[in-house]
């Protein structure tokens, strides 16, 4: 039995014993009206990651940050407005491919984004590649793998690069964390202010909020991120955000 969703084909085997014999002509109308109905379910799924994938580029493009989203084969999938601004002679895309002016920055990329999207561990980030220019200073691209955002084996987007222009000015850091972990604002800011070095209870004081909710928000946070305790969150936080500083002008 065959399921098509947009380019992905999937197939369910359906086995009998000898000793039923061949599938009868009632049983294969029956799988074939069970493989419409998965194609359906498939699709409507497809269509929702999409939507999911949307937002998180929208709410990197309100931020002003090139984002660029990579299929599980390294792929591109969508980009938002500030990342094709950043397309030209100094950074292309190319059958599907991210490609800098320079191929050691390209290949420098692709092993990033294959270890990210093909390894075996937990880490969700890896460090930043530099991507030069003619002139001026050059952009940084994080490649991140979408742990929370893209779950579903449909799923359009299972990777992301991030790249930093370093000729403007950085982008809100709240509005990363909410897009890449699906934060709420008050997860977001709570996972801020213990990247900055702060404590539980200096942040529940910050926030003007109690002790207990903060705990709680914290759990949250710990489910939302896949990490289990506060230094495992505030080195994944300072690795997300660290791009996100903004660099002096030269």
């Amino acid at each position: 039995m065959k399921v098509a969703c947009g380019d992905d084909l999937w197939c369910l085997s359906v086995q009998g014993s000898i000793a039923q014999g061949p599938f009868t002509r009632h049983e294969l109308r029956t799988y074939s009206k069970l493989s419409a109905s998965l194609a359906s379910a498939a699709g409507l799924a497809r269509v929702l990651a999409f939507a999911r994938v949307e937002a998180a580029l929208e709410a990197f493009e309100v931020s002003g940050t090139g984002a660029v989203l990579i299929g599980r084969y390294g792929q591109h999938v969508r980009a938002n407005a500030s990342a094709e601004r950043l397309f030209g002679s100094d950074l292309q895309l190319r059958r599907g491919r991210l490609l800098s002016r320079e191929r050691p920055a390209t290949a420098a990329l692709d092993r990033a984004l294959h270890q990210l999207l093909w390894a075996r561990d937990d880490e969700t980030t890896s460090p930043p590649v530099l991507l030069p220019r003619r002139t001026g200073r050059p952009i940084l691209a994080y490649p991140i793998r979408l742990t929370s955002l893209a779950q579903e084996v449909l799923g359009p987007a299972h990777g992301m690069v991030v790249l930093v222009d370093l000729e403007r000015d950085s982008p809100h850091a709240q509005e990363v964390l909410r897009s890449l972990f699906r934060l709420t604002a008050a997860e977001a800011r709570l996972a801020g202010l213990l990247a900055s070095g702060g404590s539980l209870e200096e942040a529940a004081v910050a926030l003007g909020v109690s002790y207990e909710t903060v705990r709680n928000q914290l759990k949250a946070v710990f489910a939302k991120t896949d990490t289990r305790r506060q230094a495992e969150l505030v080195a994944l936080m300072n690795r997300v955000l660290l791009p996100l500083a903004r660099t002096p002008a030269a």
